[in-house]
């Protein structure tokens, strides 16, 4: 049996051919492999970038939130005592009771807008004072706080309530 060398030459270039589409349909595989990988691993950070920035949404949300809701509350408050004040039929007792819980109202919004900001100045993110008559709650955004921060934070509440440090609780809340 005799080959002839055009014969083998065909089959040379037929196998060149055949190789060279299977070493380009392993690259393509390889390459769409690759890319697949890299289209998770963009998912990965995507999911990881979403998920600290969903954290730091609901950190701001809190603190955001309170103050619409204290706002929203005291509103509403200030809203019904108005309603007293000018009702002609409130005796002139209640009316004056009225008139002053809407000025304390007014000085506690103050109080509060000052306190808050001075706690900002001192160097944190964010804070929330709950006041109540004799007493303070602070909610400071940050991770932890030292004692230092924490006397710099109840001086701050102290002096601007006229009420004695002890009476002043913080919280931690980043």
């Amino acid at each position: 049996m005799s080959i002839s060398f055009c014969g083998i030459k065909k089959w040379i270039v037929l196998l060149i051919v055949f190789a060279v589409a299977v070493v380009g349909f392993s690259s393509m595989r390889y390459l769409k492999e690759e890319q697949d990988i890299t289209q998770a691993n963009n998912q990965v950070e995507d999911m990881v970038k979403s998920k600290e920035v969903e954290q730091q949404t609901a950190a701001i949300d809190y603190y955001v939130e309170y103050k619409l809701e204290r706002d929203r509350i005291r509103d509403e408050r200030q809203e019904m005592l108005r309603q007293i004040i000018n009702n002609p039929e409130t005796g002139l007792e209640m009316r004056q009771q009225a008139q002053k819980e809407v000025v304390g109202i007014s000085q506690n919004i103050e109080k509060e807008m000052v306190i808050e900001n001075l706690i900002k100045a001192k160097g944190f993110e964010d804070a929330v004072l709950f006041m109540d008559h004799d007493a303070a709650h602070v909610v400071v955004k940050a991770k932890s706080l030292d004692e230092g921060q924490l006397v710099k934070i109840a001086d701050v509440v102290s002096r601007n309530m006229d009420i004695a440090s002890e009476n002043v609780t913080i919280i931690a809340k980043k």
